[in-house]
C-alpha cells in the first residue's frame, strides 16, 4: 500500500441506457438484465492503490429487492458461496451484492457474469 501504483491504462468505461458504466462490470449487468434483475449502482475498480475517484475498492451491484431479485440473490449465493458479500438494506428496500475479498474486483465482475447467464 506504501508503493506507486503503477497505471497500465485508465478505467474503462461504457455508456449504458443513460449513464456510465464500469466496462469490467457491463458483462455482467448486461446478463442480469436479460435475466430480468435490473441494478441501480455498480462499479468496479482494480485495487487498493487506485484513485477511489476513478476506481472503488471493490467491485458491486445493487438491485431493488423483487420476487425474481431475490431468486437470483440465493442462486448466487448457492454458486459464488464465500466469495459473493449479500446485503440487504431495508431502508431502499433493495440488495448490495458485492466481492468479498478487496482486489478481486475482475474475478467478481466474471463470476456474477456467469451466475447471471446460469439463471
Amino acid at each position: 500500500m506504501e508503493r506507486d501504483k503503477v497505471v497500465t491504462r485508465p478505467k474503462q468505461t461504457v455508456g449504458w441506457d443513460y449513464t456510465v458504466v464500469d466496462a469490467e462490470l457491463f458483462p455482467a449487468l448486461k446478463a442480469l438484465r436479460e435475466a430480468g434483475i435490473q441494478t441501480e449502482f455498480s462499479c468496479a475498480g482494480v485495487s487498493l492503490l487506485d484513485d477511489p475517484h476513478d476506481h472503488s475498492l471493490y467491485a458491486y451491484i445493487t438491485c431493488k429487492r423483487t420476487t425474481r431479485a431475490e431468486q437470483f440473490v440465493q442462486h448466487a449465493m448457492n454458486q459464488m458461496r464465500h466469495r459473493l458479500l449479500v446485503i440487504y438494506e431495508p431502508a431502499d428496500n433493495r440488495y448490495d451484492l458485492s466481492s468479498f475479498f478487496i482486489m478481486h474486483n475482475r474475478s467478481f465482475c466474471l463470476q456474477m457474469e456467469r451466475t447471471a447467464r446460469l439463471f
